[in-house]
């Protein structure tokens, strides 16, 4: 029982964050000013359609058909002040989803700090005194696993 419940705690735990910060929407277009993420559902609100809801953030582009893993994705705070990672699975290859994700990311105020196109590719972007690290890698099962981590920027501390 005691082996339950820290699994059980942290899973209620990153609900309860993912519900504060995620709005139901019935719109599948993104909303670039929206203070929140938004999820846009693609139908009516069955358990399986459910399953497909793609998250929109108002600074972070989404490839269209991604969807979200919500077990896996964590974040914190709303608007273009959260911080956090989120996974993200979509039906396109590595090279258009690194090609969309340089192209979205400029278009949005980011500014390129570092693209490295390989097995698993990485694009660092720094907007607003934020960090955003994706990092894109082919999926077992088709397309590609996006990962984004989003922190605040900050300088190392020297000792001296």
């Amino acid at each position: 029982m005691k082996s339950l419940l820290l699994p059980t705690l942290t899973l209620s735990l990153a609900v309860i964050g993912l519900t504060g910060c995620i709005q139901q929407s019935n719109s599948s277009t993104p909303t670039p000013t929206a203070p929140a993420p938004v999820v846009a559902q693609s139908g009516a609100g069955s358990a399986e359609q459910d399953q497909r809801n793609v998250v929109r953030f108002s600074d972070l582009p989404m490839p269209p058909g991604a969807q979200l893993d919500t077990e896996k994705s964590i974040i914190l705070g709303t608007g273009e002040d959260w911080t956090g990672r989120v996974l993200i699975q979509t039906p396109n290859s590595p090279e258009t989803a690194f090609d969309f994700y340089r192209k979205e990311l400029s278009g949005m105020g980011w500014r390129e700090i570092t693209a490295v196109r390989a097995a698993t590719s990485v694009l660092t972007y720094v907007r607003d005194g934020r960090v955003a690290t994706i990092q894109l890698q082919k999926s077992a099962l088709g397309g590609t696993d996006v990962s984004v981590t989003v922190s605040p920027e900050g300088k190392p501390k020297t000792d001296g």
